[in-house]
Parts: structure tokens; C-alpha cells; sequence
């Protein structure tokens, strides 16, 4: 499971009252993102055993955006 929780706005919101926006970008159209793209905490099912680029975009209540990415793969015995 990617965790993105425990992303905050520091600078407009210290207190964190107002809520987030998520979204997450799988660079490989056979995976899915489980819920939902626009959770806190996703799983991704990636399709086969190559290593794919997850993206996290997070915005505040302004839409100021900030951008992650990681890679991942599964590898089986």
C-alpha cells in the first residue's frame, strides 16, 4: 500500500483543518490504482513483473500542487 496521509500545508493551514487533495498517476495503463486515484492510501496492482512509476500529486484548498514519484516492481521467485 503507497501511503500519502501524511502530506500537510504547513504554510496555509498549521493546524490542518482543511483538507487535501490526492491524486495518483501509474505510468503503465494495465495497472490499477485501488480504491481510488484520489485517496490518501492506494494500493496498485501492477500488471506482469516490470517495474512501473507511481506519481503523488497532492493541493491544498489554493491548488498549490506538489509532485512525487517513486518506482516499484514486483519481482517473484
Amino acid at each position: 500500500m503507497l501511503d500519502g496521509s501524511a502530506s500537510a500545508d504547513d504554510v496555509d493551514d498549521p493546524a490542518h483543518v482543511q483538507p487535501l487533495l490526492y491524486e495518483w498517476v501509474v505510468d503503465d495503463a494495465q495497472s490499477q490504482i485501488l480504491p481510488s486515484a484520489t485517496e490518501a492510501k492506494a494500493t496498485v496492482r501492477v500488471a506482469g513483473m516490470h517495474p512501473v512509476t507511481v506519481h503523488l500529486t497532492v493541493a491544498d484548498g489554493d491548488d498549490v500542487k506538489t509532485t512525487t514519484s517513486a518506482q516499484i516492481g514486483v519481482t517473484l521467485p
